[in-house]
């Protein structure tokens, strides 16, 4: 799976635009309070909020690898809580609570880091900054129970307006939602634990038309001398048919995307190897006897192979 080029110029563009959700919010938290943060940020945290949907169609369409149930819970969320909430019920004294700043917050801190890792992956072809990968996928450990509380916090505090201002059926609505809340978004958690970036990979390639099956360290015999090759050079691979672990598989087809996996192979040693070999006698083809001959052979010791994203 390749990304269209657009994807790059779409998360810097997303990153910039919760950049400044992020420094308006805390700006005008910091001048004002209570309903009048929320006048005078609502409207640009809805509509950068709602731009989320284009998420969807990537997902569905294969533009990126993110699963698409996750993302449609995630997006679902958020929209029930900028639609649900902010444009429903715009006098909801949730709007003016302290949960309202904490969640927009987290949300803009967790939008800069990702949009900001998607964009610098894969310019930078799969090798992003140490630190900003590390907030990648750790980050989330503060940033997600944030998040999560403020939105339950948020839908909570708006049951009563809901009644009032729409009806009982959108209150007992809330309350539903509110019950499947932690459960549905607890369903998310596994996509950016770094634990499954840790497991050990394998990958089913060719070389030459000859299959194998290797991990990080093995070593591959080739019956051949590579041409163009010395003892030391680093080799990638891309003619990838499958790249896993123990949990979970991907199917590749033709050649491997190095934005989200990495294979490479150095070749340790060049030379001829004695060897024996079976020959049929010509007196008798039902006998055979073993000829000793020198074979060119190439051996390759695989250094890398990961999940990049």
């Amino acid at each position: 799976m390749s990304s269209p080029s657009w994807i790059v110029n779409y998360n810097i563009i997303s990153g910039a635009l919760w950049s400044f959700v992020l420094v308006n919010t805390l700006l005008v938290a910091a001048l004002y309070s209570g309903y009048e943060v929320f006048d005078l940020t609502s409207t640009w945290n809805t509509l950068i909020q709602c731009c989320a949907v284009v998420e969807i169609y990537n997902s569905a369409v294969g533009n990126v690898r993110s699963p698409l149930v996750t993302t449609v819970i995630q997006v679902a969320s958020r929209l029930l809580l900028v639609i649900g909430i902010f444009t429903i019920l715009p006098d909801s004294p949730a709007n003016a609570h302290w949960s309202y700043i904490t969640m927009i917050t987290a949300w803009a801190i967790s939008e800069i880091i990702r949009y900001y890792y998607y964009a610098v992956n894969i310019l930078s072809e799969g090798n992003p900054p140490a630190t900003l990968k590390w907030l990648r996928y750790n980050a989330f450990l503060i940033l997600y129970p944030v998040g999560i509380s403020s939105e339950c916090t948020m839908i909570y505090n708006s049951l009563d307006e809901a009644a009032l201002a729409v009806g009982e059926w959108y209150k007992w609505f809330l309350i539903a939602c509110l019950a499947v809340y932690a459960p549905g978004s607890y369903s998310t958690v596994p996509d950016l634990t770094p634990l499954k970036y840790e497991q050990k990979l394998y990958a089913s390639l060719r070389v030459h038309n000859r299959p194998y099956l290797v991990t990080k360290g093995d070593e591959m015999i080739l019956p051949f001398r590579l041409k163009n090759a010395e003892v030391g050079d680093v080799l990638n691979f891309h003619d990838v048919t499958t790249i896993g672990s123990r949990n979970y598989t991907y199917n590749v087809s033709g050649s491997i995307d190095p934005s989200i996996f990495t294979i490479k192979a150095v070749v340790v040693e060049k030379t001829k190897k004695p060897m024996y070999v079976k020959e049929i006698t010509k007196r008798r083809n039902r006998h055979t006897r073993h000829v000793k001959v020198k074979h060119d052979y190439t051996v390759l010791r695989v250094s890398e192979l990961k999940l990049n994203i």
